[in-house]
């Protein structure tokens, strides 16, 4: 009978691929084949092989270092694959560089838990704003994403161009994006991954292959200030419950401070600043013309942080010399802007 699911793997490491056999089988059973393309000289060249090779309507690409966390996760997949065209754990709506978590907030959206020497590290990059199944992505991380088999054989991944480990998810991604192919990012598909990457000279390399290629076609505008939830779990059940839930959380803790935000159908809402000192949150969305000598008012008050979409890098260096308190007028905030109260431990940085 032919499979459902086609689940493709690179990997130069037979305990590892056997452990994540026996994860991903508990889950799919007879629903899927493995195929395992051992020893490629790229993840690229060796999707192509393995995409030779599959059978199934569906096909996932994914790291062998991985663990799936939710037995519904085969479910959720097909759910998805009827209304979009890819799917992943992890990607952004608005691609601005080679390196896709540049767009920042509220562009990033998925979860994911990396294990660490110091524990489980959990990043949810929505901070708990979105649904469950996010549309409108244009750029996929290539730890575990999933697509249509026309789309697979449409778009092929350029071993020419990324013959190493690096871009290549990118590279795919955002091509299926250009070429009109419809992409999501679903929260519930919660994974484990057993490494945080490694970005260092080669991945460089890639990246700025990458944004040469695609110059033309990336968003416009400076890269954001990076903001996500990332919390440490010393032990596994706490991390995977927090996995798991994720998708149906709306308030979200980041270390000791709380996450509010207003989101409307299609678009971020405006949040009455006035009221929010009388209900202390982290986070608020802000509309463009909003000016800094009001949101200097909300934050001397100690009240919120003011979330961004991408704005002048001057403002925040205008913002930052007031140390908040000074509520003498400034300038209209142009885009969405960012305030930080001075107590929170972690600083944002531009990349």
């Amino acid at each position: 009978m032919k499979p459902l699911f086609s689940i493709i793997t690179c990997s130069i490491d037979p305990q590892k691929y056997a452990a994540f056999c026996q994860n991903t089988r508990t889950l799919f059973a007879d629903t899927a084949e493995w195929i395992l393309v051992e020893r490629p000289a790229s993840l690229a060249q060796g999707y192509q092989t393995g995409l030779a090779r599959a059978k199934g309507e569906y096909l996932i690409f994914c790291h062998d270092d991985i663990s799936l966390v939710d037995p519904q996760i085969p479910a959720y997949l097909e759910q998805d694959l009827l209304a979009l065209d890819l799917v992943g754990v992890a990607g952004t709506s608005r691609l601005v560089d080679g390196h896709w978590i540049s767009a920042g907030f509220p562009y990033l959206h998925g979860q994911i838990l990396h294990v660490k020497p110091e524990g489980y590290l959990y990043t949810q990059f929505g901070c708990g704003a979105d649904p469950p199944l996010v549309t409108g992505i244009q750029a996929l991380d290539g730890v575990f994403f999933a697509c249509r088999r026309a789309l697979a054989e449409s778009i092929p991944f350029d071993s020419q161009h990324f013959d190493g480990f690096h871009l290549y998810d990118l590279d795919f991604s955002f091509s299926a994006f250009i070429a009109g192919y419809q992409l999501g990012v679903d929260q519930r598909l919660g994974l484990i991954h057993q490494s945080g990457g490694r970005y260092d000279q080669n991945w460089r390399k890639y990246r700025l292959r990458f944004e040469r290629i695609h110059r033309n076609r990336l968003a416009p505008g400076v890269p954001a200030l990076n903001y996500w939830k990332n919390k440490t779990y010393n032990g596994l059940d706490e991390a995977e419950a927090t996995l798991c839930r994720a998708s149906q959380t709306k308030r979200v803790r980041f270390k000791k401070h709380e996450v509010r935000l207003a989101r409307g159908a299609e678009t971020w809402q405006k949040t009455d600043v006035h009221a929010l000192a009388k209900e202390p949150c982290d986070f608020v969305i802000a509309e463009p013309s909003t000016t800094i000598s009001l949101l200097l008012q909300v934050a001397a008050a100690d009240a919120v942080f003011l979330i961004h979409g991408n704005f002048d890098p001057q403002s925040y260096w205008q913002l930052n010399a007031h140390q908040w308190t000074d509520c003498q007028p400034v300038a209209a905030v142009p885009n969405h802007l960012l305030i930080q109260r001075r107590s929170m431990d972690a600083k944002p940085t531009f990349p």
